[in-house]
């Protein structure tokens, strides 16, 4: 019946229940997991000193996030693809590098966590 689902996570209790829900019925109609995350960052930073340090405490949430999905996922024996996607200023401060290296427009944050 389901061939893919995608479900949103927030760190939040009911987020986690979703979770739950979506690995349910992945796992039943053998579809693929997806799970997307949106890195938050509160402010705009007054450094680009500030904001690897902002960087850096979005990344340690967002892992914990991950990792906890990815353990709800393998209990219910549902394969888990989380995605992350980080809001425009912070990938516009940082990713340019990370373009530069991959000589793309587009970089591995928007698809994926570094872990």
């Amino acid at each position: 019946m389901f061939r893919k689902i995608l479900t949103a996570n927030d760190g939040s209790t009911n987020a986690f229940k979703a979770l739950e829900a979506a690995c349910d019925l992945a796992a039943r109609y053998r579809a693929q997991l997806h799970m997307i995350l949106v890195e938050e960052t509160p402010a705009i930073p007054a450094s680009i000193t500030e904001a690897r340090a902002i960087k850096a405490v979005e990344d340690r949430r967002v892992r914990a996030h991950i990792k906890r999905a990815e353990a709800i996922a393998a209990r219910r024996q549902a394969p888990l693809t989380p995605r992350v996607r980080r809001t425009t200023w912070l990938h516009d401060i940082m990713a340019p590098s990370a373009q530069r290296r991959l000589g793309s427009r587009e970089t591995d944050v928007d698809r994926s966590c570094d872990r």
